[in-house]
């Protein structure tokens, strides 16, 4: 069955040499800012329309590098949404608890000891250690480090280069900056970032 990428962005520039690797063909990309990337081909996939195009026939991918609206999109393409963990072949992971439609991209490593819950997008050289728990819809971006026994919400975005120090837990809906050094747990909404990582916005 061929796929439809929803997101035009940078994050399908990262998604589509990996499906590429899994021999998954992309049929299009669709975005809601269609008219800004009208006539383009993505590494040699067409942007074809709107969301609302999205051929009913089709599995979908989210290539969104938000998580909000990796969340959103996932739920109101519930029934369409590809079910199938994205796995580069470089990447190591040990642990068997691994929930659906993840996406972990190059050179990362998920411990043998670590859980990883639904549709969360783990970027290249990062690395999720012993008794890490992460929850659904989170976006760690390139070289984050979550140390061991930390415990992640859900939609949650993680910065380049940010690190969260063994222990720490994490609510949901948090933004930690790159580079961010992550001390202490956070139980509140908001953006965090700083050595140590302090809280700047809701």
């Amino acid at each position: 069955m061929k796929i439809s990428l929803i997101g035009a962005g940078g994050h399908a520039r990262c998604l589509l040499p990996l499906l590429k690797q899994l021999k998954v063909e992309a049929e299009g990309i669709y975005d809601d800012s269609y008219q800004a990337h009208r006539n383009e081909i993505i590494l040699g996939v067409p942007v074809k329309g709107n969301i609302a195009e999205v051929p009913k026939g089709t599995q979908v991918i989210i290539s969104k590098g938000n998580c909000f609206e990796l969340k959103g999109l996932s739920e109101q393409f519930s029934s369409q949404l590809d079910q199938k963990n994205l796995i580069h072949a470089s990447a190591i992971v040990e642990t068997e608890k691994v929930g659906k439609a993840n996406q972990i991209l190059a050179l990362s490593y998920l411990s043998a000891t670590a859980e990883v819950g639904n549709s969360n997008i783990i970027y290249s050289h990062s690395t999720i250690e012993h008794e890490v728990v992460l929850g659904n819809y989170n976006i760690v971006t390139v070289n984050v480090s979550l140390c061991g026994r930390v415990k992640i919400g859900d939609s949650c975005f993680f910065g380049a280069g940010s690190t969260i120090l063994p222990g720490v837990e994490i609510c949901d809906n948090v933004t930690i900056g790159a580079g961010a050094v992550v001390t202490k747990t956070i139980t509140e909404a908001g953006t965090y970032v700083g050595i140590p990582a302090k809280k700047i916005s809701k």
